[in-house]
């Protein structure tokens, strides 16, 4: 960061700018002992503090120390709570002092390796200590690899309220590592392909048309990293998580603090942060903005935007792969609510993104609360007729989203968490030397002013 100072009639007027450079790496295996990659960016500190929840610990703990080990790293695995009700304040102060406890020099990289809510706290908690600290990202989701590890942004929750106190600030490095998804339950797939429908349907034809041809393939063999998976669909789900990576970085990179409120990738993200957290059991992420995805296509639909044969492949698209097209609590109401919350947001506008046509996108200003009363009937009434209803599949969070059992909430006594419940089974759920080239990666340097 350096800035100029210049000398105004009154006082002093100081202007600068911060360059920010910061990789992602695509990586086989990234505790593979022939992947050296990981290991440069620790030796010369000679340890490392890796910031992980149990899960995922469960699953890459192992492999993760004798990796180090074996490359004479000693490795600190600090295991943070996991799921949405832990991430808070008060976990991001417990990372802090775990930061204290291990002794971490400035700029010595923390190593944070989890779903976004892990990279989020502990990212934050990063940008925090000593005022910025640097770090290292390893996503382990579908939504972590393709649309949270994109970005800049880290925080955690106040309240009911989702990502209200937080950052920007960016990692050194991000490891892309999609074998990571052959353990990832279905229901978290899902999750991340709502996200693919998101920049694909609004931002990216060659994306949208692989999704359309692959949908159901891609959901079951976990992006083609399942066992038994064709050549053909891990190939597909390749490109597509590739280009996806690529439209994301090309549309948030001139924007990273979001200054410009004409985001494409709000697409699904104006009515879905009131209902996420509507139900006593909160929808998963990808479910509640598919829901809002879903909406604003009929929306597109009612005013000429798309044809009827691309609402209904879009919507089609959506009901193949298990994902939620509308919810009992998408009432008028919430609309109302949402509409007025998201005003506050985007600067008193509306900027409601909408497909025109597939694979373009087109800001709308001009929605009156009758309009969207209007569209959402017609909404209902085809995803009645047409699709069942519209209810996805493990649509609620589990214990692994939520970092409690889910049937907790029940005590609530509400007849929607209890629905919730009996459809996701939740009362018996378990539960500062970079390489200066880069390959099989995007080497990602950019102004901020």
């Amino acid at each position: 960061m350096s800035a100029t100072v210049s000398v105004t009639k009154d006082g002093f007027s100081v202007s600068g700018a911060e360059r920010l450079n910061y990789n992602f790496v695509f990586v086989e295996n990234v505790f593979d002992l022939q992947n050296e990659q990981l290991a440069d960016l620790y030796r010369p500190w000679k340890r490392c503090l890796l910031v992980t929840d149990a899960t995922v610990n469960g699953f890459y703990g192992r492999a993760a120390k004798e990796y180090f080990d074996a490359k004479g790293i000693a490795l600190t695995i600090h295991v943070m709570p996991g799921g949405e009700m832990h991430k808070t304040m008060t976990t991001m102060l417990s990372l802090v002092d775990a930061f204290n406890t291990f002794g971490l020099i400035r700029k010595e990289p923390v190593l944070a390796m989890g779903g976004g809510l892990v990279t989020d706290v502990c990212g934050f908690a990063c940008a925090s200590y000593r005022r910025s600290t640097n770090f290292i990202r390893i996503p382990t989701t579908l939504i972590g690899l393709i649309d949270a590890s994109v970005s800049i942004k880290v925080g955690v929750n106040h309240g009911k309220l989702k990502n209200r106190l937080g950052a920007y600030h960016s990692p050194i490095v991000t490891f892309l590592d999609f074998s990571m998804l052959s353990t990832l339950p279905l229901g978290q797939v899902r999750n991340g392909f709502a996200e693919l429908i998101k920049i694909s349907s609004v931002g990216d034809i060659t994306i949208w048309k692989l999704l359309e041809k692959y949908g159901e393939e891609l959901v079951h063999s976990r992006f083609g990293r399942a066992p038994g998976a064709s050549a053909e669909v891990r190939k597909a789900a390749d490109e597509i998580c590739y280009r996806g990576i690529k439209v994301m970085l090309e549309l948030e990179s001139p924007n990273l603090h979001e200054i410009g409120l004409d985001r494409v990738i709000a697409f699904g993200h104006t009515w879905s942060p009131t209902l996420e957290l509507t139900p006593a059991i909160p929808l998963r992420h990808g479910h509640a903005i598919n829901v809002d995805m879903a909406f604003s296509t009929t929306l597109a639909w009612t005013r000429g935007y798309i044809s009827e044969a691309g609402r209904d492949e879009i919507l089609g698209l959506m009901r193949r792969v298990g994902l939620t097209l509308d919810h009992e609590l998408f009432d008028e109401e919430l609309l109302d609510k949402g509409t007025a919350a998201i005003l506050q947001t985007r600067d008193g506008m509306q900027r409601f993104v909408v497909p025109r046509p597939i694979g373009a996108t087109h800001f709308v200003n001009d929605a009156s609360r009758e309009e969207l009363h209007s569209v959402l009937r017609v909404h209902k009434q085809l995803v009645k007729a047409k699709y069942g209803g519209g209810a996805g599949e493990e649509a609620y969070v589990d214990f692994g989203d939520l970092g409690t059992d889910p049937a907790h909430l029940l005590a609530l006594g509400d007849s929607e968490s209890k629905s919730a419940a009996a459809i996701n089974g939740a009362s018996a759920v378990p539960s500062s030397k970079l390489p200066r080239t880069v390959t099989n990666g995007y080497s990602h340097e950019i102004l901020v002013a």
